[in-house]
Parts: structure tokens; sequence; C-alpha cells
């Protein structure tokens, strides 16, 4: 499954009216690790525009920064993904004051919606079942209200003999779990199956 990396950020006085009116984003990244630098990028340059005590806190707050310096931690920094993320987590945290609100977030989203991918999908895995053959609705179905189950899938082995049925609105509700890499609809975790050709 195809995903791309969702940031979004904001930093502003908590007197803001409107606080979208500060949110940055989405910016949309191929990778976590570009997502990552975009949102140090940001920090680096607020470090630099006047808050560098931020970053004397941080680097105060190890031992091993306080041995490399200055300029040493931002070497380290610079080339280290763990790093940055560890330095960006602490400059959100430290501004985020009584009279500042800090945020940011990173969202992995599949590209395409599960309905698409249903559609184009040669085999379903439900909960672990594989099964190759299974059943939707026509768009001619769904124009002409026929709004019953919208997924039929059996699965059976030796065991095992399930019945799987999701209706348009279980389909419509379904949402990419990043950390199951799968798609959760009502509560049954499902990937969808592309055979290369």
């Amino acid at each position: 499954m195809n995903t791309v990396f969702c940031l979004v950020y904001l930093e502003c006085s908590t007197r803001t009216r409107n606080i979208d009116t500060a949110l940055v984003g989405p910016i949309i990244s191929s990778t976590r690790e570009s997502a990552i630098d975009a949102v140090f990028g940001y920090v680096k340059n607020r470090i630099n525009d006047g808050l560098s005590d931020v970053f004397d806190n941080y680097v105060e707050s190890s031992s091993e920064f306080e041995e490399l310096g200055i300029n040493g931690t931002w070497d380290l920094i610079n080339n280290d993904y763990d790093e940055k993320l560890a330095l960006v987590n602490y400059y959100f945290d430290s501004v985020d004051e009584d009279d500042m609100h800090s945020y940011y977030e990173i969202k992995e989203l599949p590209t395409s919606s599960f309905i698409e991918q249903l559609q184009d999908a040669d085999a379903i895995e439900i909960d672990g079942n594989f099964v190759r053959n299974f059943n939707l609705l026509t768009p001619e179905d769904v124009a002409g209200g026929d709004l019953g189950s919208y997924v039929e899938a059996h699965y059976a082995d030796n065991e095992l003999d399930i019945q799987y049925e999701f209706n348009l609105e279980q389909v419509k509700g379904a949402y990419f779990d990043p950390n199951a890499r799968c798609w959760n609809v009502d509560g049954h975790y499902v990937n969808l199956v592309k055979f290369a050709k």
C-alpha cells in the first residue's frame, strides 16, 4: 500500500483567537524522514532566530552533548534522524507553556481510499484470514439503492468457517491504522492484496 506522511505544526500565543491561522500544513512528504526534516528545519530556524536558550537547555540536559559542545551537538543532530526527532520533541515541549500553544504531528496516510483499493484488489485478508474470492456491490447496485452487504468474503479451512460482511457505512468508515499497517473496518483488520501482473 502506498502511503505519504502528513505534517502539521503550530506555535502561537494562547491569546490567539483562531488557532487555525497559526497552523502550518499539511505538508505532504513521501517518507517519514523527510517530514521530520521539514519540522526540524522549522525548529532549527526558531532556535537560530532568538530561542537559543531552548537549545542551550537541551545541550545541558545531556552529558554527551555537553562534551560535544554547541557545534559538535549541531553536527550530531544534523546527521541523525533520531536526534532530530528528539530535539523537535524537546523544542515543542519546551515552548508549550502557559502563554503559548505548540504542537506538531506526523501522520502516515494512504494515497487512495479504502473503497478505491478494495475495487482494485485481487484478494482480501481479514483478521489474518486470506480470502481469494470476495464479492462487492457494483456501482450500479449502490446507485439503485441496494445497500445490503457492500463486501462479502467467505473464509474456510479445516478449523474455521467465517462469513465476513461489511455494509456500505462500515466500508465508508474504514480508517488506515499506521501501527498495524492495514485498514480497520468496524474493528476488523483488513489488508487488500493486488497481485503483480
